[in-house]
C-alpha cells in the first residue's frame, strides 16, 4: 500500500472518530410512566402523539389506565435528562369538550427536534369511541366496544374486534383487521392490507401492496377495492344484491360466484362486469394496475 493511500485511509478513520464524538449524534434518555386516570362518564378518547407506538384496548377496568415511555434526544447525556423533564404526558378532558378524555404528549416548542416521542399503551374501562394519532409509530388496537379513528404516517396498524366503525390510514405500513361489525375504510399507501371477518361496507385502498379481504357485508353494501401495485383476492357472502365490476391492467381476473344468480354477466381476461342477485342496489368493485383479481363468493 502507498504512502498516500495509507495517509488517506488514516485520514479517513480520524474523521469517523470524529463524527462519533460529535456533539451532533445525540444522546438518549428516557423514563417510565403510570397513570389511572378516573373514569367520567367519557364518551370518546383522543390520543396525540408525534413519535411512538400506541396500543389501546378495551377491558374490564374501574378506571383508564395508561402506561407509557417518554423519550427525547440531547447533545449530551446530560442535557438529554433534562429535556426529558421537561415533556408530559396529559390525560383530561379535551378543552371545551367535557365528554373527550385527551391523551397527549406535551413538547416544549424548542424540543422539537430532539426527537421526542412516546410509546403509550391505554386500557379502557367502558365503551367509546377512539380516536388515535401518531406521525411515527405503529398502531395497536383491539377490543373496542365504539367507533375507531386510526391514523399515522409512518407505522403499521393492527386491528381485532371493533363493534363499531373503522377508519384506519397510514402513509408506510401493513394494515391488520380482524373482525370488525361495522362498515371499514382503510388506506395505506406502501404495504399491503388484510381484513377478516367485516360486518359493514368496504372501502379498501393500497398504492403499493395486495389486498386480502373477507367479509360478509349487508346485501345491497358497497364494497370497493382499489390497489395499484398489487394482486387483491377476496371472499364475500354469496347473498349479496350487487353490480361486480373486477379490471386488471397488467394480469388477470376470475370470479368464482358460489350459489349466487348471475346474470347480464361480461368480460374477459383482464375485465368483468356482472350483476349478483338482481343487482339491488350494492356495488363490489375491485381495481388494480398491476397484478391479478380474484373474488369468490360464499
Amino acid at each position: 500500500m502507498s504512502r498516500a493511500v495509507l495517509l488517506c485511509l488514516l485520514a479517513m478513520v480520524a474523521l469517523c472518530l470524529a463524527a462519533c464524538t460529535s456533539p451532533g449524534l445525540h444522546a438518549r434518555a428516557s423514563r417510565k410512566l403510570e397513570l389511572a386516570v378516573p373514569w367520567q362518564d367519557y364518551d370518546r378518547i383522543a390520543v396525540r402523539t408525534d413519535n411512538g407506538r400506541v396500543a389501546l384496548r378495551g377491558s374490564d377496568v374501574a378506571d383508564v389506565l395508561i402506561d407509557a415511555e417518554l423519550y427525547v434526544q440531547g447533545p449530551t447525556a446530560a442535557e438529554a435528562r433534562t429535556a426529558l423533564e421537561a415533556l408530559e404526558l396529559r390525560a383530561k378532558p379535551a378543552p371545551g369538550h367535557p365528554r373527550t378524555l385527551l391523551v397527549e404528549l406535551v413538547v416544549p416548542g424548542h424540543l422539537a427536534n430532539r426527537s421526542p416521542g412516546a410509546t403509550i399503551s391505554i386500557t379502557l374501562p367502558q365503551d367509546c369511541t377512539a380516536d388515535v394519532k401518531t406521525s411515527n409509530g405503529a398502531i395497536h388496537a383491539e377490543n373496542l366496544a365504539g367507533d375507531a379513528a386510526l391514523e399515522s404516517n409512518n407505522g403499521a396498524v393492527r386491528v381485532a374486534d371493533v363493534l363499531g366503525t373503522l377508519s384506519v390510514e397510514t402513509s408506510n405500513g401493513r394494515v391488520d383487521v380482524q373482525r370488525v361489525a361495522g362498515d371499514c375504510v382503510v388506506r395505506t399507501s406502501n404495504g399491503g392490507i388484510k381484513v377478516v371477518d367485516a360486518s359493514g361496507s368496504l372501502d379498501i385502498r393500497t398504492t403499493n401492496g395486495s389486498i386480502h379481504a373477507s367479509a360478509s357485508p349487508p346485501t345491497t353494501a358497497a364494497v370497493t377495492l382499489r390497489a395499484s401495485n398489487g394482486s387483491i383476492d377476496a371472499t364475500l357472502c354469496a347473498s349479496l344484491s350487487a353490480a361486480v365490476e373486477l379490471r386488471t391492467s397488467n394480469g388477470t381476473v376470475s370470479a368464482d360466484f358460489g350459489s349466487a344468480t348471475v346474470s347480464n354477466a361480461s368480460g374477459g381476461r383482464q375485465h368483468l362486469r356482472a350483476d349478483l342477485n338482481d343487482a339491488a342496489g350494492g356495488r363490489v368493485s375491485a381495481h388494480t394496475s398491476n397484478g391479478s383479481v380474484r373474488m369468490r363468493f360464499r
